[in-house]
């Protein structure tokens, strides 16, 4: 699997579980790699960390309801 769709169907899991509380584990197992590997490959995409995009996230998600 290339690189570019794994975060994406990361990204789809994250849009379609944001109500609930995600461990970064379950995020990375999406992308078939470790969660090392995920937070590197992650922070070169966006140049922000999960962890960042995640509470992003969520406080949008939150203002927006």
């Amino acid at each position: 699997m290339d690189m570019l769709k794994g975060m994406n169907m990361a990204l789809d899991y994250t849009e379609e579980n944001s109500e609930n509380y995600m461990d970064l584990k379950e995020v990375a197992k999406r992308t078939y790699c470790s969660e090392y590997h995920f937070k590197q490959l992650f922070s070169l995409l966006p140049s922000i960390t999960i962890s960042e995009f995640l509470y992003d996230y969520y406080v949008m998600s939150f203002l927006i309801d």
